[in-house]
């Protein structure tokens, strides 16, 4: 259940990372920053890997819990510094 939690929450880190970067381009604005650009794509890869790593075939027990466990706190703490703020 967690890894089906994270494997959520990491498409929408991605999906979100992926609007933040290309939609004002798109609409001719300037944007958000590079250094919200920059921390949305990196919180959305660090979510990405700690998913591979939660949904790997046979991980370690807690090696796998840890892993999902990480991209709910990158997604609040995105979501807290960029949205919420």
């Amino acid at each position: 259940m967690l890894v089906g939690l994270a494997r959520l929450l990491t498409g929408g880190l991605l999906m979100l990372a992926v609007v933040v970067a290309g939609l004002p381009p798109l609409l001719s604005d300037r944007g958000p920053g590079l250094g919200v650009v920059v921390g949305h794509m990196v919180a959305a890869l660090l979510a990405l890997a700690a998913t591979v790593v939660a949904a790997a075939r046979r991980p370690p027990p807690g090696v796998a819990v840890v892993a999902a466990a990480v991209v709910p706190v990158l997604t609040v703490g995105v979501l807290a510094g960029y949205w919420w703020a």
